[in-house]
């Protein structure tokens, strides 16, 4: 049971962020980017039904890799480091696949694949970011219990 609620919280996390993200891009790009393509073709009104489901698919398919790549459930043997670089990579080709099946802009227009780009890496450094912070602050509480819990013992080393 616990396997599958780390499954289902990882998914409704990553379609929490993605659509978090998504209303700020739209707010501040929106209305730059009706005529460009069908993903912002309400502009900064909103997204249609139809790119909402698109984008929830996309989020819901990032999630699953995040708890197939990321969690200890699946991968426990490989270093953290190969399967973030293998979450990175996957994470944009599943991205950048969905941008050209859902047609959300032109294939060929660059400025659009520089900003997909910089704004899956600057996300995915932030997140990087917060989960380190969040795994040493658990450290150093960690280590802290266990310092105290050897010393109720008088156990020294």
């Amino acid at each position: 049971m616990d396997k599958l609620k780390v499954f289902y919280n990882t998914i409704m996390e990553t379609v929490v962020l993605v659509f978090v993200f998504m209303v700020v891009v739209g707010l501040l790009v929106g209305d730059e980017a009706m005529d460009v393509g069908g993903l912002f073709a309400l502009g900064s009104a909103g997204l249609s039904y139809v790119r909402i489901a698109q984008i929830s698919f996309s989020a819901v398919l990032l999630g699953i890799l995040r708890v197939l790549i990321i969690s200890d459930l699946y991968m426990k043997k490989t270093l953290l480091i190969w399967r973030v670089a293998l979450l990175l990579f996957l994470g944009y080709f599943t991205t950048a696949a969905c941008i050209i099946i859902f047609q959300w802009f032109p294939i060929d227009l660059w400025s659009a694949w520089l900003g997909v780009t910089i704004s899956y890496m600057v996300c995915f450094l932030l997140s990087t970011l917060i989960a380190l912070l969040v795994t040493k602050k658990a450290d150093k509480k960690y280590k802290k219990q266990l310092t105290d819990y050897k010393n109720k013992r008088g156990i020294r080393k």
